[in-house]
């Protein structure tokens, strides 16, 4: 028996008998050199006392998917960032460096629909943007926001503490990667006392899902209390860039959104869309007998048997988002045709798609969370300066499918005096963007 190095996917069927059960997804290992995780899907029908089960070899491509992301800048603004300012060299200014370090960030490594936030710090902490999506930050005016701010000393660790805090209340999907992105010319002269062993603390437990942080101490700054913070820890980093030149601002940035960029993407593999080859298993006895046809299926690629559960919908990501493949569901039985046709009808889009995400920030603003399907298109081009795509369909199928995927909610309440119901389109609890 040749064995199949990608994904393959099980559907057991019959002629006849009774009964027709929907389940089946699980993951078995695949083997083979450059082999993955096999998706499994499909359905068991119990035919009197026999199982056919038939092995698909589907064809399984690797593909880069974005990673969403928060990029949480923490800007020292002390005094000692207007060094340079006055220097005939063109070299600019420790804070113009910084500036020019942030914008390419928030350029380069932030899609539109990542979010993105600065708070700045010298005796006191500044928030200058609180997280919001890329194409809502102005940064001309973040700009001149944190140069009227500069000017006095040091108070980093409670800064970064605060922003952490800060990350840790807000609301987001649990995909989104975090990171916290600390700059200091310094060191530290106004936090309180052990506040570097608190910090070190709390980021050895961050509790914030896929977080990390990027410490950079430049121009001299004081590095210790960061190798503190950092020890036996992988999800934190620090680079330091000794010169006092305002230029080693500008290398750091640059190490540090090497770094993200790295991150930004994440590979994963998807269906192909090709049928490579078939293969059919048989076994004739009493209903238990299906986890060992199974079993004898995974082991054509090399794997163990998948674990058994109900199928209730597959995921599907629309308005720009990412997404895994599609899995259709087919039913045993007289219902094939009715089941085929309801698995079809409604494809849901997922919360963490762009448009799913707009959605979400749409509605947190709107007036007790919700706005009625007539106001939603307009609104919606107002807010994001973005045309809904319809697919040529209308309105209400659109947020249908965002209904079904848990982007929004839909009430229709009737009107009086024979006036045509108002379709109202509702926040879900818990579904904010980041």
């Amino acid at each position: 028996m040749s064995s199949f190095p990608n994904s393959i996917v099980f559907e057991a069927s019959g002629k006849g008998g009774k009964g027709g059960r929907a389940g089946g997804k699980g993951n078995t290992k695949v083997g083979g050199k450059g082999g993955g995780k096999g998706h499994h899907g499909g359905v068991i029908t119990h035919v009197g006392s026999s199982f056919t089960t038939t092995v698909e070899k589907v064809d399984v491509v690797k593909v880069e998917v974005p990673i969403n992301k928060l990029v949480y800048i923490v800007l020292d603004v002390s005094g000692s960032m207007q060094i340079g300012s006055m220097s005939h060299s063109g070299e600019g200014s420790r804070l113009n460096k910084a500036l020019d370090g942030v914008k390419s960030i928030l350029d380069e490594v932030c899609e539109d629909s990542d979010h993105f936030a600065l708070v700045a710090f010298n005796n006191d902490v500044h928030m200058v943007t609180p997280s919001r999506p890329k194409f809502a930050v102005k940064w001309d005016k973040v700009a001149a926001e944190v140069r009227k701010l500069v000017g006095g000393q040091t108070r980093l660790w409670d800064t970064v503490q605060r922003a952490m805090d800060d990350i840790k209340d807000a609301r987001r999907p649990k995909d989104v990667h975090v990171d916290l992105v600390v700059l200091t010319d310094g060191g530290d002269n106004l936090s309180g006392r052990g506040a570097n062993e608190r910090l070190a603390e709390a980021m050895a437990r961050p509790g914030i899902a896929n977080f990390h942080a990027i410490f950079m101490a430049c121009c001299g700054a004081d590095v210790s209390g960061m190798n503190r913070i950092a020890e036996d820890k992988k999800h934190v980093l620090v680079i330091e860039e000794a010169s006092a030149e305002a230029d080693s601002i500008s290398r750091a940035f640059g190490r540090a959104q090497t770094v993200l960029l790295e991150r930004r993407t994440k590979v994963t593999s998807v269906n192909g869309g090709g049928l490579v080859g078939t293969t059919t298993f048989s076994a004739k006895g009493s209903k238990a007998l299906v986890p060992r046809v199974l079993t004898k299926a995974a082991a054509c690629g090399g794997g163990k048997a998948p674990h058994l559960k109900l199928l209730a919908s597959s995921a599907y990501s629309g308005g720009g988002g990412g997404g895994g493949p599609q899995i259709a569901l087919t039913y045993g039985g007289a219902a094939a045709a009715a089941g085929a046709a309801a698995a079809s009808e409604v494809k849901p889009i997922s919360p963490q798609s762009d448009l799913g995400r707009n959605i979400a920030a749409l509605l947190a603003d709107a007036p007790d969370g919700r706005i009625t399907a007539a106001q939603f298109k307009a609104a919606y081009t107002k807010r994001f300066k973005l045309e809904l795509d319809l697919k040529g369909g209308k309105l209400k199928g659109l947020l249908e499918r965002c209904e079904a995927g848990g982007c929004c909610r839909l009430k229709e309440v009737k009107q009086p005096d024979g006036h045509p119901p108002v379709l109202w389109v509702r926040a879900v609890r818990g579904a904010a963007s980041c």
